[in-house]
């Protein structure tokens, strides 16, 4: 089962860089089914807080995983780690 991470690096890697909305809407695609599954039929109001919170989470994972990074155009990237050896 994917997780947000696992989506967004797997954009990252097969594009550049990337505006967090266009990462968002590729995980969103993959995971809503799931994220309502269990709810009750959502509100127009209830599915937009739905969102809200779940574009909170994945800005949270992105900012605290290593694997990524914010650019200064705003832009994410997967971050390539050298090894010092």
């Amino acid at each position: 089962m994917k997780t947000m991470i696992n989506l967004a690096k797997e954009i990252l890697n097969n594009t550049k860089d990337l505006e967090f909305e266009e990462i968002f809407l590729y995980v969103k695609e993959h995971l809503y089914e799931r994220w309502v599954k269990d709810l009750p039929k959502l509100s127009d109001e209830e599915e937009k807080n739905l969102l809200t919170k779940k574009r909170g989470e994945l800005y949270k994972l992105l900012t605290v995983d290593s694997n990524f990074k914010r650019l200064n155009d705003g832009k994410w990237t997967t971050q390539v780690v050298d090894s010092i050896f």
